[in-house]
């Protein structure tokens, strides 16, 4: 019987917003602060004109297990946990960022074409937690 971890997470990084139509670039997410992964210092996305803090969960796995910028890495720690399979969802999406369903909607896409770019190389391994748009906004109901 296959191990699953329903709960497992990813933290964005900046090619997170990559995906972002050329449209919606105008809405990307920007760093401010240190921008060291290795620091403890809190560093912020600048999003719609408010900061939001980057999360320093993960910090004793390697920035490219969070990140999923090298998913053999992560890969390999679940092989050690002995976990068979991840379920993924984001850290950025856990409180609201945005009141403006344009920008809502861009991060969303974003972030879900960035995983699903992730999860086509790593199918076995690694399934999408996912991030539909947020639906609080009357325009979506």
């Amino acid at each position: 019987m296959p191990v699953i971890d329903a709960d497992a997470h990813v933290i964005e990084n900046e090619s997170t917003w990559d995906y972002m139509l050329e449209s919606e670039r105008q809405f990307r997410p920007r760093i401010v602060g240190p921008k060291d992964p290795d620091d403890d210092a809190i560093d912020y996305w600048l999003v719609d004109g408010h900061l939001v803090p980057r999360t320093n969960v993960g910090r004793d796995l390697p920035v490219a297990a969070r990140e999923m910028s090298d998913p053999s890495i992560r890969i390999r720690h679940m092989d050690e946990l002995g976990i068979d399979i991840q379920v993924i969802y984001p850290t950025f999406f856990i409180t609201p960022l945005s009141r403006r369903p344009d920008i809502d909607l861009a991060l969303c896409r974003s972030y879900n074409r960035w995983m699903a770019d992730i999860i086509k190389k790593n199918a076995q391994s690694v399934s999408l937690g996912g991030r539909a748009a947020a639906t609080e906004h009357g325009a979506y109901r």
